[in-house]
């Protein structure tokens, strides 16, 4: 994800995002604020970010990846 938006180790380290983080401790809201920064770098204070992680099950994923992933 960071790749896709462009960001380099040195931007991600500088924003205390730790890459090898563990899912749960990694800090997501810290990724999306320097996401969004680089794509709209404009001024977003006061402004908040929320986070929903979703979680699939095997067959769901299975026919996601069926329809995505067709090649």
């Amino acid at each position: 994800m960071a790749a896709a938006f462009g960001l380099t180790a040195q931007e991600l380290s500088g924003g205390g995002i730790g890459m090898a983080a563990a899912v749960n401790v990694f800090s997501w809201g810290a990724l999306c604020a320097r996401a969004l920064q680089k794509v709209a770098p404009l001024d977003h204070t006061g402004r908040s970010v929320s986070l929903l992680r979703v979680r699939h099950t095997e067959e769901a994923t299975g026919a996601m990846e069926e329809i995505w992933l067709e090649e």
